[in-house]
């Protein structure tokens, strides 16, 4: 059975009620952003801050749709993945507590397919088919007149008001309209998406023939190459100090780690963003935090050990698509990504980095998967100790279920980094451990991360951070140690990173920051962190 074509009067009515349905998509932000108003101002500031929001993103959205009006298919089609993009969006927003930041930009392009998968589910799909299935269809069967301008004086006036009031609001008050814009625009779908995008899209092309600057020229490494350390730095993944047993959680959910002399475990330390593709090329380079923006302009701490002659290794099974820390691990003569498997199988490359022949030392960069979603595919079935596990998405999950198999996860982080040491034990050698961000479990509804880092839970922002050095490193560098165990209840950062990895292993230049190097001769409370 055929069904009847549908006709719409004007394309113009038609971006009107595809703009109103995308507004629409939005009243849970609204109902929001308008109740914290009427807690900062009573309701007469609700109303008007409400009034406001309802009209620019309606007029925002109109603006998305109209350069498609020139076609019908195009302009039907570019509303069909609008709406979509809408819905998911906007379910993001409210299951995640997400904002659309340039971080997030990077976050949602460096995202593959496999992660896509562990967060959706058979039943997710259907549903997705049932929701936007009548839809397609419906503007599969619709018949747009051809576009005229001459019917329209009344939407170009109604358009032009709008521009003249934002634009009246601009010149008197640029620096508040334009942080209330930036604000609104993080937090609506699907515009907040499609401007993340976009800017990162911007900034990718902008960069795409500007070579790094190499920095990596002003280091020194004094005496010889073969008396320096052995450096390994383990990059975790969705792990928050909250859950971390040596920071003093109910569980002991790091009983190796507890009992393995020369660890120094930092309980105040945060990150500088709550993305992977962020945080990671952040705790990379030079530059603090807030200083810090991708694409990174600069050679990473990996090129940096490469330059003074270290032999360098990056070993990661982390899929490799993100180009910021593809570009990062490309520094190192030997970069192997998406190996499969859980995190041990980190151990065996290590093991043939550590015993390769030549008077060159070591660095050796292990990039994990933590405690990410889902928490029970992070860890071998011998390491559900915590039972009853979640074996799902998280928020799918009792949420006790979810903590349950989210402390295993950090039990099998536990023993692989205790693995890691093992092998470490006999030689000069300084291990960091630091996760990328944290994670949110059903703390006010939200799960998972990349909430922006100004409104991110703690649960997101705080990470276990711990320095390891081995008794030879001990013996051979007394004040290193002991300025490293003095300093365990100062904060820390990201930003200590790259700093206290070239200043342990003695490098020196004007560059590295004494005020973020755990192995400096500091002031004390210099490392107060941000």
């Amino acid at each position: 059975m055929t069904l009847p074509a549908l006709r719409v009067p004007t394309r113009t009515r038609f971006v009107i009620a595809v703009a109103a349905v995308l507004t629409l998509v939005n009243a849970a932000v609204l109902a929001e952003r308008a109740g914290r108003a009427a807690e900062a101002g009573g309701p007469a500031l609700a109303l008007w801050a409400g009034a406001i929001d309802l009209l620019w993103l309606f007029a925002v959205n109109v603006a998305l749709l109209v350069p498609a009006m020139v076609s019908a298919r195009l302009l039907k089609l570019w509303s069909f993945l609008l709406l979509v993009a809408g819905a998911g969006a906007a379910w993001a927003v409210a299951q995640y507590g997400i904002s659309f930041t340039r971080e997030m930009g990077y976050a949602i392009v460096g995202t593959n397919p496999g992660e896509i998968r562990e967060l959706l589910r058979p039943w997710t799909l259907a549903l997705a088919v049932c929701a936007f299935g009548p839809p397609a269809l419906l503007l599969a069967r619709l018949r747009l007149p051809r576009l005229t301008f001459a019917p329209h004086g009344r939407a170009l006036a109604g358009a032009g008001l709008v521009v003249l009031l934002f634009g009246g609001a601009f010149l008197a008050d640029q620096g508040r309209v334009r942080a209330t814009i930036r604000e609104a625009t993080e937090v609506f779908a699907p515009v907040g998406l499609v401007s993340a995008v976009v800017d990162v899209a911007r900034r990718e092309w902008l960069a795409r023939n500007v070579a790094k600057a190499d920095i990596a020229q002003t280091f020194v490494l004094p005496g010889p190459r073969e008396d320096a350390p052995t450096v390994v730095l383990v990059v975790g993944e969705s792990t928050r100090a909250q859950n971390f047993g040596l920071g003093g959680y109910a569980r002991q959910t790091t009983p190796r780690l507890a009992v393995r002399d020369g660890v120094v475990y930092f309980p105040e330390a945060t990150a500088c963003s709550t993305t992977t593709a962020v945080a990671v090329p952040c705790m990379l380079s030079r530059l603090e935090g807030h200083e810090f923006a991708l694409p990174p302009r600069e050679t990473s701490l990996v090129g940096v050990f490469a330059a003074l002659g270290y032999d360098a290794h990056w070993y990661s099974v982390q899929r490799g698509n993100n180009r910021a820390i593809l570009s990062a691990c490309a520094e190192a003569p030997t970069c192997r990504v998406n190996l499969p498997g859980h995190d041990e199988v980190l151990i065996p490359p290590l093991e043939a980095a550590l015993a390769a022949p030549g008077p060159a030392p070591r660095f050796v960069l292990l990039h994990t998967l933590g405690a990410h979603a889902n928490f029970h595919e992070r860890y071998p079935a011998a390491f559900a100790r915590f039972r009853p596990e979640c074996r799902d998405v998280p928020y799918a999950c009792d949420r006790q279920a979810a903590i349950n198999a989210y402390d295993n996860a950090i039990l099998y982080v536990d023993h692989v980094l205790d693995e890691v040491i093992a092998r470490l034990e006999g030689r000069d050698a300084v291990l960091i451990y630091a996760s990328d961000h944290g994670e949110s479990i059903g703390e006010g509804f939200r799960y998972g991360h990349a909430a922006a880092l100004a409104l991110a839970p703690e649960e997101q922002t705080r990470i276990p951070f711990l320095v390891w050095t081995s008794r030879i490193f001990r013996e051979k560098r007394p004040d290193f140690a002991a300025r490293i165990a003095a300093r365990r209840g100062q904060r820390v950062s990201h930003d200590h990173i790259f700093h206290t990895a070239l200043g342990c292993a003695g490098a020196r230049s004007a560059l590295i920051r004494p005020s973020l190097d755990l192995c400096a001769d500091s002031p004390a409370g210099a490392l107060a962190g941000r």
